[in-house]
């Protein structure tokens, strides 16, 4: 399957024979095309750390509000906390009540309403970027199985970047 075949390209170019470009290519297409998520976001830490910025999207329309994805960091909320460690999160209707309150209007209003996944990245012990994923245009409800592929997607892609790092 697509995912599998992803996984094991990235496992191969672990030795840095890919580019950011390419290695964030494989890394999104297994994720829309290999998890099924429809929108799928990588931001990077701005170089004063105040900012995630859309860096990568794909799935979305070109007026969608996620094109330009911007989450200010300066203040307390569900994203900067994420970004205080490599962890990941999965919104749904099992936790909204808990989750949402800390999901400023902006933000929200620039990712919609559903349910979505987001992931830190760190490379040596410092946050770069988070990984944002949703099914916007099907709606389809986002289950368990995805939420691990997405994580294990996450995880495999920061070996891939910090492999990239080290190349410089």
């Amino acid at each position: 399957d697509v995912l599998s075949q992803i996984m094991a390209e990235i496992a191969v170019h672990l030795d840095g024979t890919l580019d950011l470009h390419d290695m964030m290519a494989l890394v999104l297409k297994g994720m829309h095309e290999g998890i099924g998520l429809n929108r799928v976001v990588f931001a990077l830490m701005t170089a004063d750390r105040g900012a995630l910025k859309a860096k990568y999207v794909v799935g979305a329309e070109p007026n969608s509000p996620l094109r330009q994805f911007q989450i200010d960091m300066t203040t307390r909320h569900l994203f900067s906390r994420l970004m205080e460690k490599m962890q990941g999160i999965w919104l749904s209707a099992s936790n909204r009540n808990t989750l949402e309150p800390m999901i400023p209007f902006g933000i929200r209003q620039l990712l919609g309403h559903g349910e979505f996944f987001a992931m830190s990245v760190f490379l040596h012990g410092k946050p770069i970027g988070l990984f944002y994923a949703d099914r916007k245009h099907d709606g389809g409800a986002l289950d368990e199985q995805r939420y691990l592929e997405f994580k294990q997607l996450c995880l495999r892609a920061a070996e891939g970047l910090a492999h990239l790092l080290k190349k410089k």
